[in-house]
């Protein structure tokens, strides 16, 4: 419409070629209201506003078209477009200049909405959008060039490194002409010295499976790791083995080549293979494969022809000791300790021998096969002093009556103690590796020695398990009394929720609260509820309900029961005679 006047609010308006769109009012039901319609007054700046957005509207045209191609109104510069709508993307030229056309439809309304933009404006566009890439280009090329400069001095600066420090080789007298007869004479130089560093490799695994060899010998094998290791290195003895010790005493002159002649021989028996580990001059240690078919008696005569070589060459005598025939390499360090003291328990003898190891006191009753280990082993780890000491006194006392059988034994006994020490140990994760003081074996010391310092060391383990049960039982009260410090108001807290927020059972509990308080769980936690209602009752305003609902207590007739049980009078009597003391 040209012209049309309406009241908003209370004042009439005017307005000017307008858009007029009326709708008819629909109710749920499809019904439609007579004489109902809704009427939208779209003036030029909304319609432009809607249509252009913030874009300039002097720039470009806007017409609206109804469904049957008649044009509605138009707005712009001078747009005058054709009779119908033009196709998308046409271009329009008019006196005013030449325009490109967005046509789109307006959805259920029917109306198809024609957007004119100046091609002078698109073009300004396009000029924009090519300055934009070409500055995006060339700053892109300039990036690329410093990378690829920077990259390039990267790289090349451990090239130019190698170049300068390549002539420190040693020349092999031929001419160089370029850098790379430089490399080549270098890696001429290195190939050279390869046989050398393949000696010193070998010679470097030697040493490693000596070194593994001996720890293995000595500690055993704490690690599955460990053992898996070893039999990597050595797979066969995985089916069965012995340990021989054999150890010489020289009559005359020390001969260095003594045990490696008789290690040769024993090499070319022993067809499964032979390792041994060179400790000392005068001792040797085998691993021999069990090749199943050899018998002890075989054994021995090998062994026994090897000693007599040594005799019948040299001036000395010859200890051998043979360990029981073992299948887990886990037993590695037993089988040496076995076949270790035997030597040494024969060698008071002063004569050449080879001897199997045999069980200690095999065939008769003895303290020490009567669970002794066992025993100690749980004495440990209940930190039964007394008893511990209980038990090594009868062990001196069967000591003293067979002597001879013991003395012989004792490097033994004293590992097997040791052992058992170190296995209590395994139980006892709050120790730490350096709170097991027990020694090194003296084979100096006598069997009586060698108990009086392992029942020391033992006992000092039980003070270490008495002094952490303490700690662990004050850390325990130090928990219970700060959770019940901050949940006594709850109504729900009983010995039980206690006792599972603590892991430990409810009887546990109350037993442990009356051990450390000297009270029960009740009466503890009825003094802290009550300490805090008196406190509630001093300090704020709060009715004996609240303070009662605050402190836990279900009812107000527990509350009144608790507060006259632990301070003698009510709570309003306390609440008055704190607030006007005499």
């Amino acid at each position: 419409v040209g012209e049309i006047s309406y009241v908003q609010g209370e004042k009439t308006v005017q307005s000017r070629n307008v858009l007029l769109y009326s709708a008819p009012i629909r109710v749920k039901n499809g019904s439609i209201p007579p004489k109902a319609v809704l009427v939208f007054i779209l003036e030029e700046q909304d319609m432009l506003m809607v249509l252009l957005g913030n874009s300039d509207p002097g720039e470009m045209g806007v017409a609206l078209w109804d469904r049957d191609g008649r044009m509605i109104i138009s707005y712009g510069s001078g747009l005058d477009l054709p009779e119908a709508p033009p196709g998308q993307g046409a271009i329009v030229r008019l006196a005013n200049g030449t325009y490109r056309i967005v046509s789109y439809p307006l959805g259920r309304m029917g109306l198809t909405v024609s957007l004119g933009i100046p091609m002078t404006l698109i073009e300004k566009q396009i000029r924009g959008i090519l300055t934009l890439l070409a500055i995006y280009a060339l700053i892109g090329i300039t990036i690329a060039l410093f990378l690829s400069v920077a990259f390039s001095v990267h790289w090349f600066g451990p090239v130019r490194r190698m170049f300068r420090a390549i002539p420190g080789f040693e020349s092999i007298g031929e001419k160089r002409e370029n850098e790379f007869d430089l490399i080549r004479e270098s890696l001429d130089n290195l190939r050279t010295s390869r046989d050398e560093l393949e000696a010193r490799m070998l010679l470097a695994d030697a040493q490693k499976q000596a070194i593994l060899l001996e720890n293995t010998f000595i500690k055993g094998f704490y690690r599955k790791k460990d053992e898996h290791l070893f039999l990597d290195t050595f797979p066969h003895i995985s089916r069965g083995y012995r340990v021989i010790y054999l150890q010489v005493q020289w009559q005359g002159e020390e001969e260095q080549e003594a045990l490696p002649k008789v290690m040769e021989r024993l090499e070319n028996v022993f067809s499964g293979g032979c390792v041994h580990v060179r400790s000392m001059m005068d001792t040797e240690i085998l691993l021999i494969p069990d090749e199943g078919d050899r018998e002890e008696g075989s054994l021995r005569e090998v062994l026994l022809s090897a000693g007599e070589f040594l005799k019948g060459e040299y001036d000395l005598n010859y200890y051998i000791g043979i360990s029981l025939r073992e299948k887990d390499v886990c037993n590695i360090n037993v089988a040496y300790y076995q076949a270790r003291q035997t030597v040494h328990g024969y060698k008071y003898m002063n004569e050449s021998f080879v001897e199997f190891y045999q069980y200690l006191l095999s065939g008769r009753d003895g303290i020490f096969q009567m669970g002794f280990i066992g025993k100690l082993n749980d004495m440990i780890l209940s930190a039964g002093k007394d008893e511990i000491g209980k038990i090594f006194d009868d062990f001196r006392k069967e000591c003293r009556e067979h002597k001879e059988m013991y003395e012989i034994h004792k490097g033994e006994i004293y590992h097997i103690i040791r052992f058992t020490v170190y296995a209590a140990y395994q139980q006892l994760p709050f120790l730490s590796a350096d709170q097991i003081p027990v020694a090194e074996f003296q084979q100096n010391q006598s069997l009586l020695q060698c108990l009086d310092s392992l029942q020391a060391s033992i006992l000092e383990i039980c003070d270490s398990i008495i002094n952490h049960r303490r700690s662990r039982k004050t850390e325990l009260r130090d928990r219970i009394l700060d959770f019940l410090a901050d949940n006594f108001g709850r109504p729900d807290l009983t010995a039980d929720v206690v006792g599972k927020e603590m892991g430990v059972t409810e009887k546990y509990l109350m037993s442990y609260i009356k051990e450390q308080t000297g009270k029960t769980f009740s009466h503890l936690l009825n003094e802290m509820r009550i300490e805090a209602a008196k406190g509630y009752l001093i300090n704020t305003d709060w009715t004996n309900e609240k303070v009662a609902e605050r402190t836990g207590y279900g009812s107000m007739n527990s509350y009144y029961r608790a507060f006259r049980k632990y301070v003698g009078v009510t709570p309003n009597l306390y609440k008055n005679r704190e607030a006007c003391p005499e």
